[in-house]
């Protein structure tokens, strides 16, 4: 209760509002006994049906969300999920083809759920899901346990429900998310930091996030912050190949780093990027 209720004032916060679609669908995995018509012959096995007969009803293409039970036959017995849906449609940006901002906007929202009700840091790897685009689609990890995924509605799929605009769904598994721990404070430092901003051309596969806490992990504590911030793709890096531009800040608690420190720091850094990702300053 305390998780829903979690859950919802979240993402009311970031504009979302509550819908309840009908738990008795025409297909799924779980027959009712006494089924009231054909259309009601099954209990629900997700919540994707209802979410975009919602969206392909609705001409103010609102951000929703719902939260409910699925059902799904395992073995001679039943399996009943606790899940979250929310998503949004909305028209292409004007964009290269291998960027998608509302499916960025929609796996920041993920993220900052995740942080609210979790206090954890969630990772996103790409993946691949029925019914999702295979080149925007992720899933959700949280202390190494996959917890929901997001992505684009496949454009077949959308079609189906004729939905106006592209469409962007995320499921999360309320079951599977750890209870709450209050983030660890640290002191900050006294001492001033500085920073550098590194454009590292890699496989267009490498993950920032992954990037990111090999930056972290190899700088050690006088690393207090590894961003990326944005990402190229074109003819300048390579076919297969991607540039992220990341912001590493450099900090001691016992004294101020100078610019040698940092400067020997941040070689020592590319050599180890170079033999784990391919890594390579872009020119």
């Amino acid at each position: 209760y305390d998780l829903e209720n979690a859950v919802a004032r979240t993402l009311e916060g970031l504009g979302y509002r509550e819908i309840i679609t009908h738990s008795l669908r025409g297909r799924g995995e779980v027959a009712v006994a006494n089924p009231l018509s054909e259309e009601q012959r099954f209990l629900r096995d997700d919540l994707v049906d209802g979410a975009l007969e919602y969206l392909g009803r609705s001409d103010a293409s609102p951000r929703i969300f719902e939260i409910g039970e699925i059902f799904r036959a395992r073995g001679d017995g039943l399996e009943e999920r606790w899940m979250l849906a929310f998503g949004f449609c909305a028209p292409p940006g004007d964009e290269p083809p291998w960027r998608d901002s509302n499916f960025l906007r929609l796996k920041g929202d993920c993220e900052r759920l995740l942080r609210a009700v979790t206090g954890f840091e969630p990772e996103s790897r790409r993946a691949s899901r029925a019914g999702l685009h295979p080149g925007k689609t992720a899933v959700l990890v949280v202390e190494a346990k996959e917890v929901g995924h997001v992505g684009a509605v496949d454009p077949r799929l959308a079609a189906k429900y004729e939905l106006p605009q592209r469409a962007y769904l995320a499921i999360l598994d309320l079951r599977a998310l750890p209870h709450f721990v209050t983030p660890t404070y640290r002191p900050p430092s006294r001492f001033p930091s500085t920073y550098r901003d590194l454009a590292l051309v890699v496989d267009d596969g490498v993950n920032a996030s992954a990037l990111e806490r090999a930056i972290a992990e190899q700088l050690g504590e006088i690393c207090t912050s590894a961003r990326a911030f944005d990402e190229y793709r074109g003819a300048q890096v390579g076919e297969g190949r991607k540039s992220l531009a990341v912001r590493v800040v450099l900090q001691r608690f016992d004294a101020t780093i100078t610019d040698e420190e940092a400067d020997v720091a941040i070689a020592g850094l590319l050599e180890a990027l170079r033999a784990q990702f391919g890594a390579e300053i872009r020119a």
